[in-house]
C-alpha cells in the first residue's frame, strides 16, 4: 500500500463533500494517508463546506487531511485522482430544465431525453475544460467523473483527451444492497452481475461462493417495490432493473407523480441546499459531528461516496482489491453495444487499474431499449460538438422518453439558448 495519495475534488464545494469526509474517515485504516483538496468558485460557499470537513478530520492525526484552493491549477498538481462532481448552473439551472419538461409533458430526469440534452450541452465543455487541466498538470491521474448526465459527459472526455476516465453511480450498488438484504446475505459476500448503460442496467445474476442464486432473488421480486418499478416488470424479465428503470417502464406515472409534487426536483434540492449552507454556517454545528452526520442522513444521505468513491480508492490504492460497478468504455463488455460506447458494469479494481469483467448480459427485453438510449447518448454528444437544431433533432428522436418529433423541436429554442450560454 502507498504511503499517501493525493485526491483532488472538482465542485468541492458541493453541499454533501462532508459525506465523502466521514466515508473515508469510515474506513480510514484500509486506505494510505489521504491529502484532500477541494476546488470551488464559490469562496464562501467553499469555506464553509471546508470549516466542516477540517472539523470531521480533527482526530484522524493527520491520516486524512483537507484543503481548499480557488486556484483550480494548484488543487490538481501532483494529484493521484481527480473527483469531478461540478454540476453546470447549479440547481437552479436543473430546476429551469425540469420545467421545460413538465410544460412539454415528457419526464424530468436530468440524464435523460430532452432534460439530459439540456444538461449535456450546458455541461460538457466546462468539465472538458477541467479534464484538459488534468491533462496538463496530472495527465498520469485518475479521472472519476460523478458530473451528470454521466455517460454523455465520459464518452467526451474520452472523444477529446487521453485521461483515464471512469464514472460511479451509487444506483447499482444500492440495488445491489437491497437484492443481498432481501436474500438474507452479506453484501460483500455476493458478485452481482450488473450490466447496462448509466441509468438503464440490469442485475441479471447473483453469485455465491462460485454458484449462482439468482433464483432465490427472483423469488423476492415481491420485496423490490421501493425500486419504483412493478414486480410483474421483473418476472417477465428475469432480470432486477435500476431503479430509474421506473421512467422508462412506467413513465406516465413518473410524469404526473411530477405534476403532483408542486415544484420541480432541482426546486427541492436547491431549498435542501440552502438549509445545509445555513447549518455549515453555524460553529457550534460544524464542531458536533454527530449533528452533521444526522444532517446528511436524514435530508439526503450522499451515499454514493460510503459505496462507490471509497470503497474504489480503497482497491485503487489501499489494502483490498474488489469488483465494483463502474461507468467505462464498452470495449466488448456488452457485446450488444459498439465498442466506443459508455457502458456500466461489473470490474475488477486493484493497483494496475480496471479491468472490465466480461459477460456483461442484457435481458432480450431490454435490447432495443438500451440501443436507442446509447443511440441518443452518441448522438447527443456529436449535437454538443456540432450544434444545429438538425444534430439537436437526430438525438432527440432516437430517445424513446420524447414521444414525437413535434416535442422534440418545441424543444429547441431553449436547447439553443444552452449551447449560445456556453
Amino acid at each position: 500500500m502507498r504511503k499517501s495519495i493525493k485526491v483532488a475534488v472538482l465542485g468541492g464545494s458541493g453541499v454533501y463533500t462532508p459525506g465523502l469526509i466521514i466515508a473515508l474517515v469510515n474506513r480510514i485504516d484500509e486506505l494510505p494517508e489521504v491529502n484532500i483538496v477541494l476546488s470551488g468558485r464559490t469562496v464562501d460557499k467553499l469555506e464553509k463546506v471546508y470549516l466542516t470537513s477540517a472539523q470531521i478530520v480533527k482526530n484522524t492525526k493527520g491520516k486524512i487531511k483537507v484543503e481548499r484552493t480557488i486556484e483550480t491549477e494548484k488543487g490538481l498538481e501532483g494529484s493521484d485522482i481527480i473527483i469531478n462532481q461540478i454540476r453546470a448552473g447549479g440547481f437552479s439551472a436543473r430546476a429551469r430544465d425540469e420545467a421545460l419538461a413538465e410544460e412539454l409533458g415528457v419526464v424530468e430526469e436530468e440524464t435523460m431525453g430532452i432534460v439530459g440534452l439540456a444538461n449535456a450541452l450546458r455541461t460538457i465543455p466546462i468539465v472538458l475544460r477541467y479534464a484538459r487541466l488534468v491533462e496538463k498538470y496530472c495527465p498520469e491521474a485518475w479521472f472519476l467523473n460523478f458530473t451528470n448526465p454521466a455517460s454523455m459527459v465520459i464518452r467526451a472526455i474520452t472523444q477529446k483527451t487521453k485521461l483515464k476516465v471512469f464514472g460511479i453511480c451509487d444506483l447499482p450498488e444500492v440495488l445491489s444492497h437491497t437484492i443481498s438484504e432481501s436474500i438474507g446475505e452479506k453484501r460483500h459476500n455476493l458478485f452481482i452481475n450488473y450490466a447496462g448503460i448509466n441509468h438503464l442496467g440490469w442485475v441479471t445474476d447473483v453469485i455465491k461462493e462460485g454458484k449462482s442464486i439468482f433464483d432465490r432473488v427472483l423469488e423476492k421480486s415481491g420485496d423490490f417495490k421501493k425500486l419504483g418499478v412493478d414486480p410483474h416488470v421483473i418476472q417477465i424479465t428475469e432480470a432486477i432493473p435500476s431503479p430509474f428503470l421506473k421512467y422508462y417502464y412506467h413513465s406516465d406515472k413518473q410524469i404526473e407523480k411530477a405534476k403532483r409534487r408542486g415544484m420541480t426536483r432541482g426546486e427541492e434540492l436547491k431549498e435542501l441546499e440552502g438549509e445545509f449552507l445555513k447549518a455549515y454556517s453555524d460553529e457550534e454545528f460544524r464542531r458536533d459531528i454527530e449533528r452533521v452526520k444526522s444532517l446528511l442522513f436524514r435530508k439526503r444521505y450522499p451515499v454514493w461516496y460510503e459505496y462507490g468513491v471509497v470503497p474504489v480508492l480503497i482497491s485503487l490504492f489501499g489494502k483490498a482489491h474488489n469488483t465494483h460497478i463502474i461507468i467505462h468504455k464498452n470495449n466488448g463488455s456488452v457485446d450488444v453495444l459498439e465498442d466506443d460506447d459508455i457502458v456500466e458494469t461489473s470490474t475488477f479494481i486493484d493497483q494496475n487499474g480496471i479491468k472490465p469483467i466480461s459477460g456483461g448480459v442484457i435481458p432480450v427485453t431490454g435490447m432495443g431499449l438500451l440501443k436507442s438510449v446509447a443511440c441518443y447518448e452518441r448522438l447527443s454528444v456529436y449535437a454538443m460538438f456540432h450544434p444545429s437544431e438538425d444534430t439537436l433533432l437526430t438525438a432527440l428522436m432516437c430517445h424513446p422518453l420524447v414521444p414525437s418529433y413535434s416535442v422534440a423541436k418545441a424543444s429547441l429554442p431553449y436547447l439553443m439558448k444552452q449551447v449560445q450560454g456556453r
